[in-house]
């Protein structure tokens, strides 16, 4: 009898109560959001490590350029079209003035000394960008590879000549392409970059000042800026020193496919590198700065928390930033013609 009773007792006890499970179910749901979080960002670190490794790798593949080419490395790309001959006599500033060439200067933009590896064209040097579909592509100047870019950049006036393989450090085989973005998963892209206004708080007069963003600069995660010292006195932007014209020239190949016309490369003697890391996120479009023109503000981040460039200040061109390189070994001056430091 005994042993029945315990047998009894024991089917009566199996499984659990509705409450019982719904205070487990709880309880997991409570470690859950404690490990989420956490887990989200050790994953972010993670990726952030990433990038600072993919651009050392891009610095270290410029550092092999500059020891090709005298110290000096990609400052501004022009290509022309098959139509022109390109023999010992040909001059590719003469060719420009006709208006037969592109050149990768857009604006008030800084150059574009290197492109990136976005697929923006195919392998046969189609169109790749495609409309995007988050928001007004248009105006925001964004395509479903989130490239940055420039109002008004187009397959046709831009990335048919300029695109992942006439980039020059891969055409010219420094590297073979360019690092995936951790983040967005494709290849890391180079970010559009000039000046900001000292003012952008206060208002008044613009001021341009080198340690603030254009307003017009949107930034993505795991991308990076290669870029140089322009000089301005707050009211003009001026070509940095040291420009070689024209110093190198090459041709642009896919897997299968050569694209028509040669590139000339003027070379600089120094430039600064730098990525980003995790930003708040606003939609598709990731904004670094508070001062940025689209009116899509940061969320929560004013400041700078640290000083990459060692400049002994925290920039507002700082947030958000994980690496920074730097060459300026070779660089034709150490401060500008106002004494200040050749650094952002």
């Amino acid at each position: 009898m005994i042993h029945n009773s315990q047998n009894k007792w024991f089917r009566e006890r199996a499984g659990f109560t509705l409450i019982e499970l719904l205070v487990v179910i709880v309880i997991i749901g409570i470690l859950v959001t404690l490990a989420v979080p956490k887990l989200m960002d050790a994953r972010n670190r993670a990726r952030e490590t990433q990038t600072g490794i993919n651009l050392r790798d891009i610095h270290t593949a410029l550092a092999a350029f500059g020891t090709d080419n005298n110290g000096s490395y990609p400052f501004r790309i022009r290509w022309f079209d098959a139509t022109n001959d390109f023999g010992p006599g040909f001059d590719p500033y003469t060719a420009t003035d006709t208006g037969a060439g592109f050149h990768s200067d857009s604006d008030s933009w800084f150059s574009l000394g290197l492109i990136g590896g976005v697929r923006t064209v195919t392998n046969t040097f189609a169109d790749n960008t495609g409309p995007g579909d988050d928001f007004d592509t248009e105006f925001f100047g964004m395509r479903e590879h989130k490239v940055i870019q420039p109002n008004g950049w187009t397959y046709s006036g831009f990335y048919r000549v300029f695109n992942q393989y006439s980039d020059p450090l891969v055409a010219l085989g420094y590297l073979d392409a360019y690092p995936e973005n951790p983040f967005l998963r494709r290849p890391m892209g180079n970010i559009m970059w000039s000046y900001g206004d000292a003012n952008w708080r206060a208002g008044g007069s613009p001021v341009l000042d080198k340690t603030i963003p254009d307003p017009r600069t949107t930034v993505t995660p795991g991308d990076f800026v290669y870029t140089f010292f322009y000089e301005t006195d707050g009211t003009t932007i001026y070509d940095p020193e040291g420009i070689v014209e024209a110093k190198v020239s090459y041709q642009a190949k896919s897997r299968t496919d050569t694209h028509e016309g040669m590139y000339y490369l003027d070379l600089i003697d120094s430039y600064h590198l730098w990525a980003y890391g995790v930003l708040p996120m606003n939609g598709a479009t990731y904004v670094a700065y508070p001062n940025n023109a689209y009116g899509i503000s940061t969320r929560g981040l004013t400041e700078a928390n640290k000083d990459f460039d060692g400049s002994g200040t925290k920039d507002l061109y700082e947030l958000g930033m994980i690496a920074y390189f730097k060459q300026t070994a070779n660089s034709a001056r150490a401060t500008d013609s106002g004494g200040n430091r050749t650094e952002f």
